[in-house]
């Protein structure tokens, strides 16, 4: 067999454990690293190489396989696409391939995971689950509820942000075996975005956080009047070069809706823009994933959307044809035209315990936004040639573990620079300037 792969020792070492790993009785193993690291690669490596090693292995010492099957999945969609494009082979959401579903829970106003009907357990599989810190407790349970006589691999960044309302997730917290990639295989030539990538990521191993070095054309500190020039140059026309990343929602609506007033775009979302949506949507079509990229191809104008015919609730609504990356377009979708009203409508509805009216609005009222301002939580599993980063509206955060992880998720999606704007807070280490 011809070896087309070129590993260092990192890489090497891992995948010689995952070699241990299928001749052990662990059911979990884990691949934790930075963004370019070549987790990606190392993946590719273990499916064209030690896989087959196995196999053959497996033959020498007259046994049978225990697996005869390799998924790829990842925790999302966005990241699902960019493992399959980057991997060349199939590969869905974990919820999918699992037959998860969210539903609402009309008692409580949240969310819960179930068993779709064609829910099944799977056996002699070894399942990939990429951008694996985001699995929450409830679902890792189902992983292992689905799963007789396979191996979950998990493929992430354990210094990433955790899963909502929790510290860690739980793939973390069992003992399971892990490798971890540290040598950069791409963007080498960043020594110092690789410098503070390391610091931040130390600082969410002990919790010490060490002031942030000013490097100038490469990591620089901008007053107001310079970060308003540089978002007029960068964002002038609609870029995936560039990106915007904040802690609140608040302060992202406030970045987009400034934007689009550099652009001279109208209140109302207009033909050609490539919007993000926040949440996941239902349609007639079926559900569009949240985070997905759509660009609006037909806008029918205002219109008024009865919300609550007993009470005589109306909502402004433009309804849009969205078109995604594949080519699938979706027809007449309810978009919201007054944030402040729909924001309070959900408000009283959840303050009412109207669970069905709140989720009407949730799931069928589309909350899209433009991609150039994001939560840094949404950033996760994206990387950018530069990243604009408001350390002012981090330092609101009260906790000092997420805010380590946050600062640490932003400045690693940068590929080239960073524009810093705002002071650090005191408390999670201010900045050196040069």
């Amino acid at each position: 067999m011809t070896d087309k792969y070129n590993l260092n020792q990192g890489q090497q070492d891992a995948a010689d454990a995952f070699m241990n790993f299928l001749f052990s009785p662990d059911k979990e193993f884990i691949i934790s690293g930075a963004a370019g690291v070549g987790k990606t690669y190392l993946m590719n490596y273990i499916i064209d190489q030690t896989l087959p090693r196995y196999f053959d292995m497996c033959e020498l010492m007259g046994m049978k396989p225990e697996y005869d099957d390799v998924v790829m999945t990842a925790t999302t969609h966005k990241a699902a696409d960019v493992l399959g494009q980057s991997v060349k082979r199939p590969t869905s959401t974990v919820h999918s391939f699992f037959n998860l579903k969210v539903q609402n829970d009309f008692t409580n106003g949240g969310t819960k995971l179930t068993q779709g009907k064609q829910w099944k357990i799977h056996q002699r599989k070894i399942i990939f689950v990429d951008e694996s810190s985001m699995i929450d407790t409830e679902l890792w349970r189902m992983l292992h509820d689905g799963t007789m006589n396979c191996k979950l691999v998990y493929v992430g960044d354990r210094h990433q942000l955790a899963p909502v309302q929790e510290d860690l997730s739980p793939i973390y917290k069992h003992h399971a075996p892990m490798v971890e990639l540290t040598q950069p295989v791409r963007n080498a030539g960043s020594p110092d975005l690789m410098r503070i990538c390391d610091q931040l990521r130390q600082t969410v191993e002990t919790g010490v956080f060490k002031p942030i070095r000013i490097v100038p054309g490469v990591i620089d500190l901008l007053d107001n009047n310079q970060m308003q020039a540089e978002i007029s140059h960068r964002f002038s026309q609609q870029t995936h070069a560039s990106r915007i990343l904040a802690y609140t929602n608040k302060r992202v609506i406030q970045y987009n809706d400034h934007i689009r007033q550099i652009r001279a775009l109208p209140d109302t979302y207009t033909v050609g823009e490539y919007l993000v949506t926040s949440s996941m949507v239902h349609t007639k079509q079926g559900q569009i994933a949240v985070e997905q990229e759509l660009e609006v191809i037909a806008n029918s104008g205002p219109q008024k959307l009865m919300i609550d015919k007993e009470h005589d609730v109306e909502l402004d609504v433009n309804f849009l044809d969205l078109q995604d990356s594949f080519g699938e377009v979706w027809r007449r979708v309810p978009v919201m035209t007054d944030r402040t009203h729909y924001d309070a409508l959900t408000k009283y509805y959840k303050g009412e315990k109207n669970w069905e009216r709140f989720y009407y609005l949730k799931d069928y009222i589309a909350d899209l936004r433009p991609r150039d301002a994001a939560t840094v939580h949404k950033a996760q599993g994206s990387t950018y040639d530069t990243v604009f980063i408001d350390l002012g509206n981090i330092s609101t955060c009260n906790f000092a573990n997420q805010a380590a992880r946050m600062l640490y998720v932003a400045f690693s999606r940068a590929r080239s620079q960073i524009f810093l704007f705002g002071n650090l807070a005191d408390k999670y280490g201010g900045l050196i300037l040069p």
